[in-house]
């Protein structure tokens, strides 16, 4: 007899120990103090991580979920229930994430990031800028306004000294986040994720930009690599596309945290998909949505 999750392409979801997983990325510790306030009023995880496996190893990848796994991991949880994908499978879509930066002035937004050892800004169209990124012969790029008229703006490109390999994910990375650094700890200016480089797309929904840095395309055996290594990229900045992702899963974080074994917590777990299937509580939506209440 076929089995039921078979027929239904069920995604891959497992109770893990936390300290068997491994970061990626740097968390954002202005999302993850909220996601830790949110979780101890609902008391539910909603939507589980997405994690790959590291070949030849008992350990996975966070992919996506950072905030709230170390969130989790703040609340003292032992486990944590993830979807685990193949990371090398066409249903697993690797893109890029810009930072849309606000609250502070673009011009010492460029200034303090001029002063990061290492790096050299230099002003190029945007273009060029963009063929130059994609290329790999920039480290990245920046556009800023240069008045509060829509459609004027400056851009730089963020490069490093002499010498600099751009293909060196570990080197390249390193000064990615030394420039990150100059920003994401000032409680006046707030990280806003975004996918257009146009400032005149943006004026309409945000105020008091400073400025949008474009990041350069990881590879997946990039992101192995370093996570391997103990190496993270900046914040919020790689962006996985999920097919089937699994969404509001509810689980509680009393069990997440509680002494339990992980066999207990995987057998309740697994009763908990029997309930669904056979009261018809999962649905499959194809279509691209918005949730308004992340």
């Amino acid at each position: 007899m076929t089995n039921t999750s078979e027929q239904i392409d069920m995604p891959d979801l497992r109770l893990l120990p936390l300290e068997n997983l491994v970061f990626h990325e740097h968390a954002d510790d202005k999302r993850v103090e909220r996601m830790e306030a949110r979780l101890m009023v609902d008391g539910y995880l909603k939507n589980p991580p997405i994690v790959a496996s590291i070949p030849g190893t008992d350990r996975f990848v966070v992919l996506d979920g950072a905030n709230r796994t170390s969130a989790l991991m703040r609340l003292g949880c032992k486990h944590i229930l993830a979807q685990v994908v193949d990371y090398k499978s066409n249903r697993v879509q690797l893109l890029t994430w810009y930072h849309l930066i606000t609250g502070r002035k673009p011009v010492n937004f460029l200034q303090e990031i001029s002063h990061v050892d290492g790096i050299v800004l230099r002003p190029l169209q945007l273009k060029l800028a963009r063929a130059a990124l994609a290329n790999r012969a920039i480290l990245a790029y920046i556009a800023v306004p240069v008045s509060e008229k829509q459609g004027k703006s400056a851009v730089f490109t963020v490069d490093g000294v002499e010498g600099t390999e751009h293909n060196d994910a570990e080197k390249s990375t390193a000064l990615l986040n030394a420039l990150v650094d100059t920003y994401k700890g000032d409680p006046q200016v707030a990280i806003h994720r975004t996918n257009t480089d146009d400032l005149d797309e943006l004026y309409d929904y945000y105020s008091d930009i400073s400025g949008i840095v474009v990041f350069p395309p990881y590879m997946p055996d990039d992101i192995l690599r370093l996570a391997q290594a103990g190496n993270k990229v900046p914040t919020g900045i790689t962006r996985h596309i999920i097919s089937h992702r699994a969404l509001r899963v509810n689980v509680p974080v009393s069990l997440l945290a509680g002494e339990q074994s992980l066999a207990e917590k995987t057998a309740w777990w697994q009763e908990q998909m029997r309930i669904k299937l056979a009261s018809n509580e999962m649905r499959l939506y194809q279509e691209s949505t918005y949730l308004f209440d992340e």
